[in-house]
């Protein structure tokens, strides 16, 4: 007698699988009951009665004290194993063209190079693989054993070129995403196929639960594997760190404690080195939304292989920005349109997609052009990959025109801070004189007119006060003057901060001093000094109108940092237009 799946609400039909977020063997043997009823539906029981399921299911497993990860490391074949042997998909919802996502075309794609592990009747770990670009696996098992497949939503390969990603539960203490099968005779069902379902219901054009998505975390790690594959084109020697990507149904924007979803944002956090993803279906999840997880990427990629300096925080594309946002975010915005082959950044948010994003790379009008504007910098980074030349595109350089100045080490080494014009220094180097021409002229086209990794000559100021040069040049013992305003936009907008290359000419202990000499009548001017990128000294007291800080120092270039704390705390009531004098002893 077939089995009646109406009580269900439709939701054991959503997958032929159960979505497991717990490593821990104790959460596996909990979720196990919930498998058999998913697999059960519309088959057949040979004329015996069946219990009716639950109504209300619940996919989440409920966790141990200290859930602790499954050993992946187990042999994919023993002499005498039986084979078995499978597909792993996921469904894969395309966005339409204005970028909103269109479930109504919603496809079978293949979980490329996931972990497949076989497990015993006590959920021991007995045999591993990987998936291949069809999602096709083969596993070796116990001749006449009693064992099920499980697919782990994490990306493993070692050696180089080497990754290690993992979607995990952020809400949930880190547990790992996976869809697991029956206990089946490996002898009697050598062929099992795992298939991960959106949970989406075309008849009521809704989520059946927003908490049950099997899909998601196989189709962010489907946009990661674009990523990967893409580098090990053009490098096969690279190894990344491991890192987890955080996502959960429960994943919201509003900042706050991760651990309760309060995320902000889908980001890379520097910090933490990890990325987060939104996945609050009523108003922005982001996991089908490859440019955003590509975008992330390309922040943990530059983070591991290259370096970055980028101070992060709200970005635009129509904002005039800080050199290092403006690059490390036009940067990313390039980078998923390269990897993903297609020119459009593409955001959905919302069930009903109320909110959509499709921009064009490479054609659109934000007409905000200059060293200052990611829109600019993403521009000029797609065209010297992409194959298309339109007039003013004269390179098509692929992704290895772009990631071979990224790891130059006289990229990742050098003195300036990441920008637009240390790229294009490292470029002119690498890729010869043609090719460097070819960079020039689509610079000037984005009025990027400053030469050399420090931005000489530019004279671009973007109609900020005080933007302009790009750095100031300081030798020890000289006093400047620099000025911090938030003409645009507190905290990373043009003109907050003002860089300074500083040569300490007499190792030692130096002192810095900063005095506020126009503006403000209460000022807290802060400083950072960095050399070769990487953070040197924080100078940031609270005395009013003045900083002063002593460190022992090597001789050499370093870039010192100038703001007023008032026009980056975020704070309407404080900060404005002020002036401070620099002396460095």
């Amino acid at each position: 007698m077939a089995r009646n799946c109406s009580t269900l609400l439709n939701i054991a039909c959503l997958a032929s699988s159960c979505l497991f977020r717990g490593s821990a063997i104790k959460s596996l043997l909990l979720c196990l009951p919930l498998c058999c009823s998913l697999l059960a539906c519309g088959g057949s029981n040979g004329g015996e009665d069946e219990p009716t399921p639950s109504p209300n299911p619940s996919s989440k497993p409920t966790p141990t004290e200290e859930p602790s990860s499954l050993s992946t490391r187990a042999p994919q074949r023993l002499l005498g194993d039986s084979t078995l042997s499978g597909f792993i998909t996921f469904d894969s919802v395309p966005h339409s063209t204005n970028g909103a996502l269109d479930f109504s075309r919603t496809e079978q794609k293949p979980s490329r190079g996931v972990t497949i592990l076989v497990l015993g009747e006590d959920a021991e770990v007995l045999r591993s693989a990987r998936t291949d670009e069809s999602g096709y696996y083969e596993v070796g098992a116990p001749e006449s054993a009693e064992v099920r497949v499980v697919a782990l939503a994490e990306l493993k390969q070692s050696g180089t070129p080497g990754w290690n990603f993992l979607v995990v539960d952020n809400t949930d203490r880190g547990a790992e995403y996976s869809v697991v099968g029956e206990l089946q005779n490996v002898d009697a069902v050598p062929q099992r196929n795992l298939h991960a379902a959106s949970g989406w219901d075309e008849l009521n054009d809704n989520y059946v639960m927003e908490s049950l998505r099997p899909a998601a975390p196989f189709a962010i790690l489907d946009a990661t594997y674009d990523v990967v594959s893409a580098l090990a084109e053009i490098d096969t020697g690279f190894s990344l760190p491991a890192v987890k990507i955080n996502w959960s149904y429960k994943n919201i924007a509003s900042a706050g404690n991760a651990q309760d979803g309060f995320i902000g944002s889908s980001k890379y956090d520097l910090s933490l080195k990890e990325i987060f993803i939104l996945g609050d279906a009523a108003n922005d999840s982001d996991e089908y939304d490859f440019s955003v997880i590509q975008h992330e990427l390309a922040h943990f990629i530059e983070d591991s292989l290259s370096r970055t300096d980028n101070i992060g925080g709200a970005h635009s594309l129509s904002v005039k920005h800080d050199l290092r946002v403006a690059y490390g975010e036009g940067l990313a915005n390039a980078f998923t349109g390269i990897v993903s082959k297609q020119p459009y950044y593409l955001d959905a948010a919302g069930i009903d997609a109320f909110y959509h994003l499709s921009i064009n790379l490479e054609s659109n009008r934000i007409w905000n052009a200059g060293w200052y504007s990611e829109n600019s910098v993403g521009k000029i980074i797609y065209d010297i990959a992409d194959a298309e030349n339109e007039d003013g595109d004269e390179l098509s350089l692929g992704l290895a025109g772009i990631y071979h100045v990224l790891v130059d080490e006289s990229y990742v080494k050098s003195d300036a801070l990441t920008s637009i014009y240390l790229f294009a220094d490292v470029f002119t180097r690498i890729h010869g004189s043609s090719n460097a021409s070819a960079l020039s002229a689509m610079l000037e086209q984005e009025q990027i007119y400053g030469t050399g990794r420090f931005g000489e000559y530019e004279i671009n100021d973007g109609g900020v006060d005080n933007a302009l040069p790009v750095y100031r040049d300081m030798v020890q013992g000289e006093l400047v003057e620099v000025c911090s305003g938030r003409q645009v936009v507190e905290y990373n907008g043009l003109g907050v901060s003002k860089l300074i290359h500083l040569t300490i000419t007499s190792p030692g202990l130096v002192t810095f001093l900063i005095r506020r000499t126009v503006g403000d009548l209460n000022t807290n001017p802060d400083a950072k000094l960095y050399s070769n990128g990487n953070l040197s000294a924080t100078m940031d007291s609270l005395v009013i109108n003045s900083e002063r800080a002593s460190y022992t120092l090597a001789s050499g270039a370093y870039v010192l940092e100038v703001f007023d704390n008032n026009n980056v705390d975020e704070l309407d009531s404080t900060g404005g237009e002020a002036c401070f004098s620099v002396s460095v002893m």
